[in-house]
């Protein structure tokens, strides 16, 4: 068997250990929580996330540097040329 099967095994065996000792109360709460976890599943399936690149283009704002705040001065007193604008980058 490999690690992983033997694993998976053993969490499953300590799951049931723990299942067996619980109040029914309990086991409704974990039935519904398994249930909810199923359905999760489901979703990710059939709406799989977008890849990075296909995201909405407003997470970029995101991902700018940390200090951008503390850069804004500098990025304002930056020459403003004829062809700046949202798409203007500097060395590029």
């Amino acid at each position: 068997m490999s690690h992983t099967v033997v694993m998976m095994k053993a969490l499953k065996e300590q799951i049931h250990e723990k299942l067996d000792n619980l109040e029914e109360k309990d086991l409704e709460e974990i039935l519904s929580f398994v249930e909810f976890l199923e359905r999760q599943k489901e979703k990710r399936e059939v709406h799989p996330s977008p890849a990075r690149d296909e995201q909405d283009v407003l997470m970029g704002l995101f991902d700018g540097p940390p200090d951008l705040a503390d850069q804004s001065e500098v990025l304002l007193e930056q020459e403003i040329e004829a062809r700046s604008g949202w798409t203007w980058k500097k060395d590029s």
